[in-house]
């Protein structure tokens, strides 16, 4: 699985080699952690639930504040396909 998570801030033009106006998308990117692995023996299906990103306290329910154990703006739970492989590469502890 190769993905980002984000939340997207804007739009803004950029200009390529020929001089063409392209359209582009700013994202902000905070760093995500890993809040839940879900296994095929506990949850009945395997994915990974991912927290990034913080809001103002109150604007998060009770049920994402026990779930997460903070503040978090955006939860995302990502399946993979089968057969798909996953790897951590360039990944670093800490980071």
């Amino acid at each position: 699985m190769k993905f980002i998570v984000g939340e997207k801030t804007g739009m803004t033009q950029v200009f390529d080699a020929e001089g063409v106006c392209r359209a582009a998308t700013v994202l902000k990117v905070s760093p995500a952690v890993i809040a839940q692995v879900k296994t095929v023996e506990k949850d009945g299906y395997a994915a990974v639930q991912l927290a990034s990103g913080e809001q103002k306290e109150h604007r998060t329910n009770k049920a994402m504040k026990g779930h997460f154990g903070a503040s978090v703006a955006i939860a995302r739970e990502f399946r993979p396909r089968t057969g798909e492989e996953t790897t951590i590469d360039g990944v670093e502890k800490g980071a």
